[in-house]
């Protein structure tokens, strides 16, 4: 099965799509953030609750609402780092003997089916709803991030997606 990558400018796409992305990317962090202090906030009620002390030595109630409040502290703190992040990239256009970096638009082709990429330095892994098509976000420590970093048009890749290995040629 062979799957072609394009830049997305070179199909029409341009710097107001990637400005799109990038303010539903960070519309999508900032909600998670919410969504996780309000849980970091329970857990911290439930650490700290009078119900939660220990009613024997058996008891780990609290010391599990702790862990839990921790956890969610580290994660708001880096999602807050990865926001700040966000907020200060300044998108570019590539041109097709541009190697894939950050900030590139990539599409990856297979018959009929594509997949469109957003590269980003943080918050890989968020899919994003752009209309017609939905944009996964991969940083350059994804595995499908290492594949296509430094690519240009022409180049072949091969990525490993469920059991099968697909080389990617890039046009």
């Amino acid at each position: 099965m062979r799957r072609k990558q394009r830049h997305w400018q070179n199909e029409g796409w341009d710097r107001v799509l990637k400005d799109k992305i990038l303010a539903l990317l960070i519309e999508k962090v900032t909600a998670e953030i919410a969504g996780l202090s309000k849980i970091l906030e329970e857990a911290l009620t439930a650490a700290t609750h009078e119900e939660a002390r220990p009613e024997n030595q058996y008891d780990t109630r609290s010391v599990e609402a702790s862990y839990l409040a921790a956890g969610q502290g580290q994660r708001i703190e880096g999602l807050r780092r990865a926001l700040s992040v966000l907020r200060q990239i300044r998108v570019r256009k590539f041109t097709s003997a541009d190697a894939i970096g950050l900030g590139a638009l990539v599409t990856l082709s297979s018959g009929d089916r594509s997949s469109y990429y957003f590269f980003s330095p943080v918050a890989g892994g968020y899919q994003l709803d752009c209309g017609d098509r939905v944009v996964n976000v991969i940083t350059p420590e994804s595995r499908m991030g290492q594949s296509l970093l430094d690519k240009v048009e022409g180049d072949e890749i091969e990525v490993s997606a469920s059991r099968h290995m697909l080389v990617e040629k890039i046009e």
